[in-house]
């Protein structure tokens, strides 16, 4: 078949993307694979950071790659973006934390570094290709009547990860393929299995570093300070903010009778403040850097949309307020717990992205 539609598959060892490779070489697409090197020896202080997205064992995900390349019988590219990530993402990361916010570290990676950086880079190297694809459970469609392409949940509720895509634009997602966007994962893993490549993955993962353990990302010495109570008053010492995250129980070091949550982060005085779980309610809170991808909505526009403010919250209704082409004020009907500055608040409008961005400013119900 001449003049093949030419498909560059991003792999990661794992089934998901493998998966996707096989199914687009069966349709007829001339695939290769290419797995981006995001890690370089001695990043890691801890043995605790196995298998991840960023993770210690990453140069046996890439050996699993080739491997996976190899049954297939398509050429795997291997692109070093040890730089780029670190300036961009790493960087990030660690800069919210260390001001005391929570960043969602895959959104942007998916923007900057997967579908950004290693895209120009392959084209750089002189790597033609048409259409760049993933392992990822969404997606992309275009609007006829609008000629907008949109982004979509998974058929496969339970695996959707379009909260983690928001921030594409619509260059990124003209050019986009998810082939798993409509296969349950029992599926997926049954074609990996008849594939023959379910033996050769990892352990899925979705965290960033395992366990959650962010201290072995930070070179910098997150100094100790005080743990406070909502009227002030000292209860404990902390090991250093980077260390916690608003609505964290565990871990606090202290004893207060009834249960206490982490309900603040204040990185100017080094303090972290705690209280009951009701305090950390909030209805109201400002959206900053917001993507649109399902509307282009104008100043002052209020819109209903369900919001979801992390990877693992149930998205609930909420009114929006669109203050400019990328600020919005977000108004829940019923208060959420811990929302958190720094992470990714994403509006949906039944299974369609209308955008998002990141939570900013967030004001907590009275108690």
């Amino acid at each position: 078949m001449a003049n093949r539609t030419r498909v560059i598959v991003g792999m990661s060892g794992g089934v998901d993307s493998s998966v996707a490779a096989a199914l687009l070489r069966d349709e007829g697409y001339e695939v290769e694979g290419v797995m981006m090197k995001i890690w370089e020896k001695g990043d890691f202080y801890s043995e605790s950071a196995g298998d991840a997205c960023f993770g210690i064992n990453r140069a046996g995900d890439m050996e699993n790659a080739k491997a996976q390349a190899k049954i297939l019988g398509i050429p795997l590219h291997v692109v070093d973006l040890v730089h780029e990530y670190r300036a961009s993402v790493l960087s990030n990361f660690q800069d919210e934390y260390f001001s005391g916010r929570t960043p969602n570290p895959c959104t942007l990676c998916n923007k900057e570094i997967k579908f950004g950086q290693l895209i120009k880079r392959l084209r750089e190297l002189g790597i033609s290709f048409d259409l760049f694809a993933t392992g990822h459970y969404a997606r992309v469609l275009r609007d006829g009547s609008t000629g907008r392409y949109i982004l979509k949940k998974a058929l496969d509720s339970s695996k959707d990860q379009s909260y983690f895509l928001y921030a594409l634009g619509q260059d990124q997602l003209s050019s986009i393929m998810f082939p798993l966007g409509i296969h349950s994962k029992v599926d997926v893993r049954q074609m990996a299995k008849d594939y023959g490549l379910d033996v050769l993955s990892r352990q899925e993962s979705q965290d960033f570093v395992p366990g959650e353990d962010y201290s072995v990302l930070f070179d910098k010495k997150s100094e100790p300070g005080p743990i406070m109570d909502i009227e002030g008053n000292v209860v404990g010492r902390h090991r250093g903010i980077v260390h916690y995250t608003v609505g964290q129980r565990r871990g606090l070091g202290i004893a207060m009778g009834d249960p206490v949550y982490v309900v603040g982060i204040d990185s100017i005085n080094n303090a972290i403040l705690v209280g009951p779980r009701q305090a950390l309610l909030a209805r109201d809170f400002i959206v900053s850097r917001v993507n649109w991808i399902g509307l282009s909505p104008g100043k002052a526009q209020t819109i209903d949309a369900k919001v979801k403010i992390r990877r693992n919250h149930e998205e609930a209704m909420a009114e929006l307020v669109i203050i400019d082409t990328t600020t919005a004020y977000v108004r829940f009907h019923e208060p959420q717990y811990a929302i958190t500055p720094g992470q990714a608040a994403v509006f949906y409008d039944n299974d369609i992205v209308l955008g998002g961005g990141i939570i900013e400013t967030v004001k907590r119900v009275s108690t």
